[in-house]
């Protein structure tokens, strides 16, 4: 059984991203990184951020359409998912989310 994984500061995660604690501010505000509030705290996972930032890699890499992708498709993909029109933020709140009581659970047993 692998330990819970802890929640990081925005100091932390920013570093783990490679990022100045303003420019992760910028992209949560804008619901592009994950993370999730609890109570006042806002919070992180290193695993959602290591995902996230693999994922922000392979689109990249990837055309938009025809030509090469620009940054505006690029903005637009992250913010909603085409195929569900789901917010990718809400989504990575859920999913932090889902963790955190996945993990209380289980230190309760």
């Amino acid at each position: 059984m692998t330990p819970p994984e802890k929640f990081i500061t925005e100091l932390d995660a920013a570093q783990i991203l490679g990022l100045s604690v303003h420019q992760l501010r910028r992209l949560r505000a804008k619901g592009e990184v994950p993370h999730a509030k609890l109570g006042t705290h806002i919070v992180y996972l290193e695993s959602a951020l290591r995902r996230w930032q693999a994922d922000i890699t392979k689109q990249r890499e990837k055309p938009c359409g025809t030509e090469a992708r620009s940054s505006s498709c690029f903005t637009r993909q992250n913010r909603t998912d085409r195929n569900t029109g789901t917010s990718t933020r809400a989504a990575a709140a859920d999913e932090l989310l889902q963790e955190f009581l996945n993990q209380s659970q289980r230190k309760q047993k």
